[in-house]
């Protein structure tokens, strides 16, 4: 039974949305990891620098293309169900093993996690993959991971929070404060304050449905909501953001 935490990740609405380069591509383009997005089709829509330099690909020649034609045979029934899990839930749940031809016809293994995005105003599923061969080495970088979100977070103006369901109880990350533009404090607002202060007045109710829908089906909801905030001069202004609720999993568990 899903009863107890949820996540919830938010992000500036503007993302995911800009013609030009967006805070996304500035962010993955400097990551390591073969991080690409599909159309619904399976078609590329976005890949990064890093793709292209371990594939040996370039943008021009994949974009608009299939991407299960470079994965190898015998996984691409495994790879594709995980891209429908995705699709139709959000999230593949768990992450998949599979072999991906590179430019020169060789094959190399990498583990993929797939989940739903919002990319330039449609749906599609962003692919996040290491090669196996440096899944140790990102042990070490554990340590380092910590200071790079906090990083992308202020860049991005993203940020994410967890709330116990049952008490109510939740945290908010540093980019969350700077998202709402708080200073950050060891004093965590409370559920009521975002839902009836910072939130507009038609979106608190939509949010604590969505929290209450997540813990009953245990699938993710993504939302489109308004913040307000005021400037120096207390004039209230509106932000727009894309947010997306989950379950929050413990050893691939929801904590209980």
């Amino acid at each position: 039974m899903w009863n107890r935490y949820l996540f919830a990740f938010i992000a500036k609405l503007d993302l995911f949305n800009m013609e030009t380069t967006s805070p996304f591509e500035v962010i993955v383009e400097n990551a390591r990891d073969l991080i690409w997005v599909y159309e619904e089709d399976a078609t590329y829509s976005y890949v990064s620098r890093y793709f292209m330099e371990v594939l040996g690909y370039e943008a021009v020649n994949v974009i608009g293309h299939s991407a299960m034609q470079h994965v190898h045979p015998d996984d691409r029934v495994r790879l594709q169900s995980k891209f429908n899990q995705a699709l139709h839930e959000g999230t593949s749940k768990g992450s998949v093993e599979h072999r991906i031809r590179c430019g020169n016809g060789e094959y190399i293994w990498i583990k993929s996690r797939l989940s739903v995005i919002d990319f330039k105003g449609k749906t599609c599923v962003l692919n996040i993959a290491r090669e196996l061969s440096e899944m140790a080495e990102d042990q070490r970088r554990i340590a380092e991971s910590e200071s790079s979100m906090r990083d992308a977070e202020f860049i991005a103006e993203m940020g994410s929070w967890r709330v116990n369901m049952e008490t109510m109880e939740n945290w908010w990350s540093p980019g969350n404060f700077n998202l709402y533009e708080l200073l950050e404090s060891s004093q965590t607002p409370g559920v009521d304050y975002v839902v009836n202060e910072r939130l507009h007045k038609d979106d608190g109710p939509k949010v604590l449905e969505a929290m209450k829908d997540v813990v009953r089906t245990g699938k993710a909801k993504q939302l489109r909501l308004r913040v307000s905030c005021s400037d120096s001069n207390g004039d209230i202004r509106t932000k727009h953001v894309l947010t997306r609720i989950k379950p929050f999993l413990v050893d691939g568990r929801c904590k209980r």
